[in-house]
């Protein structure tokens, strides 16, 4: 026997929302070489509370690692083998606010970090009430995933096929190649009643590579393969195939159409690495622009005229490279090119690493974003001057964001801890601004009355496109939308998505019953992710020469967040907004806004408060 391992990551809302001491219990299962599991003894013991270990999340959302009995790693390198080649374990996680998630199948591999990413989803008395979500199992609301096997370990139908349907004569084609900020997925063949999941483009890459091969393959195996992987879902992208035929989805995780995803599924350590590294590389022939549809298969169970994974991994084995193994399947008229055309980051990797002694624009770039993912994730350091240098106090940052995010800590900041930073960033400070607009004394519900459809316009509208946005954040299958104030097509699948997800009418039109659950739904989230008492909603801007209890409270906050975050001077919790106030307010909108006005509006207002709630939350847990 060898040993794999398993750390489990708690979200509320992705990565903007890392949930500190969630309850996560792991379920051992003994294992079986022929794969043949019992799942209703399975279900017993989750049922009985027959846990094999008990552990919490840190402030990071993570809990420690915990190592498995695995099969040894050879029985992964055999294609025929009659073992089967990873161990199984069941999980259970709960946190107050959230429903509850059981996972089924969680796969162990020798000498592999397994992650499981659990997005717990907040709590709504509507998904009960549909009967969407029981307690049959835990004797709590639950949501239940199963994880399948791979692809690679014979589950595979059909291989997944670039014909064109009869009824497309030509599909649409965007105007260049694109990383989508995020995907949507139909989980089942085209044309089948099904869930569509929304999720971010490379989270996307590392599930379908977890689901598709084993992470204890050569690298170079691995690689060929991400590549043939990120090229599909590039291409289904590009040439908007699905789109182009009226479906409200980009891709399918059937494998007879597409290629495999499976909801709720853990990834490997070394998977994510590599997704991180080469996410915005794909396959193309040469002379053409759109990425190849790089079919593959796996040889064994199903043939196809591209790619087979195990000749991969032979070909790995005898010393080809990634493009070496895609040229022998391919032809030698291919090549890998990159984009930097990558959609919801805000500035592109420059090429050149940075570390100790770098300076410049780029090195400022990654402080101030350091800066603000640390309001979320509180044990990276503070960087105390974001001039652009690259000092001791940023590489500390640097090697604990690659630890939490499960990168190389090695404090350079490449392409793959580049974007990740720009990621993460991108996701809390998006989270933050919907939160605060939602808290804006300007934010007014509309009328449950309101019948708002394809082609209307206006703030109503623009009020909808933000509620099922900031929704979509912690509803993954919610689609999310942009906020124009104009009702388009865009907006149209999203509120569909939203009905679907809510077993609501699909009409499109927010009929009364989809705006009272709207409310409801985002009622929820507010009250688990942002719980806020009468004296911290907004009284108003306050400014120097103000005084009341209300400058008192935010000066006791602000010297909260002092204590513990070790960036603000400490006040004297007078109630008189002075000079010495306003200057802690220009430091704090500094560090942690856009705007430096020594104003508290809105959006410093509901920023102190969420600080605020954050450090008490974590000195509960």
């Amino acid at each position: 026997m060898d040993k794999g391992f398993l750390t489990v990551v708690v979200t509320g809302g992705g990565v903007a929302v890392p949930l500190t001491g969630a309850d996560v219990r792991i379920f051992f299962r003994q294992y079986r070489a022929d794969g043949r599991y019992d799942e209703l003894e399975a279900e017993n013991n989750v049922r009985n509370g027959n846990y094999s270990r008990r552990l919490i999340t840190n402030n990071e959302g993570k809990t420690e690692s915990v190592a498995l009995d695995t099969p040894d790693i050879e029985a992964s390198f055999t294609e025929n083998s009659a073992v089967t080649p990873y161990s199984v374990c069941d999980v259970y996680v709960e946190s107050p606010g959230y429903f509850g998630a059981l996972l089924f199948g969680v796969q162990i591999f020798p000498r592999r970090d397994s992650i499981l990413p659990v997005n717990l989803e907040p709590f709504t008395q509507s998904l009960v009430d549909n009967g969407t979500v029981n307690s049959v199992i835990t004797g709590e609301y639950t949501i239940v995933y199963f994880i399948p096997t791979p692809e690679v370990n014979g589950r595979r139908i059909n291989a997944i096929s670039a014909e064109t349907p009869a009824n497309i004569v030509n599909p649409f084609v965007a105007a260049e190649v694109y990383v989508p900020e995020t995907i949507t997925v139909h989980l089942g063949r085209p044309s089948a009643a099904a869930e569509n999941v929304s999720l971010p483009f490379q989270d996307y890459i590392k599930n379908v590579a977890s689901s598709e091969i084993f992470p204890t393959w050569p690298e170079n195996a691995i690689r060929a393969n991400v590549y043939a992987q990120i090229s599909i879902a590039l291409n289904r992208v590009f040439t908007e195939w699905y789109v182009s035929q009226g479906y409200p989805f980009q891709i399918t995780n059937s494998t007879a159409y597409d290629q495999a995803f499976v909801k709720g599924r853990n990834i490997y350590g070394n998977i994510e690495r590599i997704v991180d590294e080469i996410f915005n590389t794909y396959i193309r022939r040469k002379g053409f622009e759109e990425p190849l549809f790089a079919t593959y298969c796996d040889g064994r169970n199903a043939t196809c005229s591209g790619m087979t994974q195990w000749g991969s991994f032979d070909l790995a084995n005898q010393g080809y490279s990634p493009a070496a193994i895609l040229k022998y399947f391919y032809g030698q008229d291919i090549e890998l090119v990159s984009t930097n055309n990558i959609m919801g980051i805000e500035s592109t990797y420059s090429g050149i690493p940075l570390a100790i002694g770098s300076s410049g624009d780029d090195v400022a770039v990654i402080q101030r974003q350091l800066n603000r993912i640390r309001q979320d994730y509180p044990a990276i350091p503070l960087i105390a001057f974001t001039n652009g240098v690259f000092g001791t106090d940023t590489d500390a940052a640097v090697r604990k964001f690659q630890s939490v995010f499960n990168l190389t800590a090695d404090g350079v900041v490449g392409k793959a801890t580049w974007y990740r930073v720009s990621i993460v960033y991108v996701s809390v400070k998006r989270l933050a601004e919907l939160t605060s607009e939602g808290q804006s004394s300007d934010f007014k519900k509309v009328d449950v009355s309101v019948r708002l459809g394809f082609g209307d316009r206006g703030d109503d509208v623009e009020t909808l496109q933000y509620l099922i946005e900031y929704i979509s954040i912690f509803y993954k299958n919610v689609r999310p939308t942009g906020v124009d104030g104009v009702f388009g097509q865009s907006t149209l699948d999203s509120l569909l998505s939203f009905q679907r997800a809510f077993s609501l009418p699909e009409t499109g039109i927010t009929t009364e019953e989809t705006w009272y659950t709207i409310y409801a739904v985002y009622d929820s989230i507010v009250k688990a992710v942002l719980p806020i008492s009468g004296e911290q909603y907004f009284p108003g801007d306050l400014e120097q020469g103000d005084s009341g209890e209300s400058v008192r409270l935010i000066q006791r906050y602000l010297n909260e967040i002092a204590r513990f975050y070790g960036d603000l001077p400490t006040l004297s919790e007078d109630g008189i907004f002075g000079s010495q106030t306003r200057n802690a307010i220009f430091e704090f909108q500094r560090l942690y806004l856009v705007n430096e006005t020594g104003v508290i509006d809105s959006d410093t207002w509901y920023r102190i408060v969420e600080l605020y709630n954050y450090i008490q939350r974590q000195k509960t847990k």
